[in-house]
């Protein structure tokens, strides 16, 4: 049985080095991708709910006549256009229960819908969706 001895030993670890990082590489790179990639879809999917709350809040305020649906409508997508991340669909808003001569107590309801595209996870992992449909809804009682 031959066993390294000196520098023979040295390269042979080297070498043995090499190939587990080789090996372990693309699973660390896919985990700390998978992090990032998800803390951008967690940051968007709560800017879609900040967006649905306060676009609902511009609806129901006490006022006469309502405001019209487009004034909170913009209050949503101005949100999401200026804070969600990259930016590779707009959110869709819609709402129910509008009515411009809305009585205090009824319900108003604004959903705000965002198409997440995932940026680098699928190119490492085939199981992971090229995009996923996110949405917030928000319900509030007019003043």
């Amino acid at each position: 049985m031959r066993t390294f001895t000196g520098l023979h030993k040295r390269i042979g670890l080297r070498g043995m080095a090499a190939v587990e990082l080789a090996l372990l590489l693309p699973l660390l790179f896919m985990i700390l991708f998978g992090i990032i990639e998800f803390g951008v879809v967690i940051y968007d999917l709560q800017i879609i709910t900040n967006a649905s709350r306060n676009a609902v809040r511009s609806g129901i305020v006490a006022s006469t006549p309502r405001e019209p649906v487009a004034t909170f409508e913009a209050v949503a997508t101005g949100i999401c256009d200026n804070l969600i991340s990259f930016h590779a669909a707009s959110c869709s808003v819609s709402q129910t229960g509008y009515s411009s001569t809305a009585t205090s107590g009824t319900t108003l309801t604004v959903t705000v819908s965002y198409p997440y595209s995932f940026l680098i996870l699928p190119v490492f992992a085939s199981l992971v969706p090229a995009s996923l449909a996110m949405a917030s809804s928000t319900s509030m009682l007019y003043e």
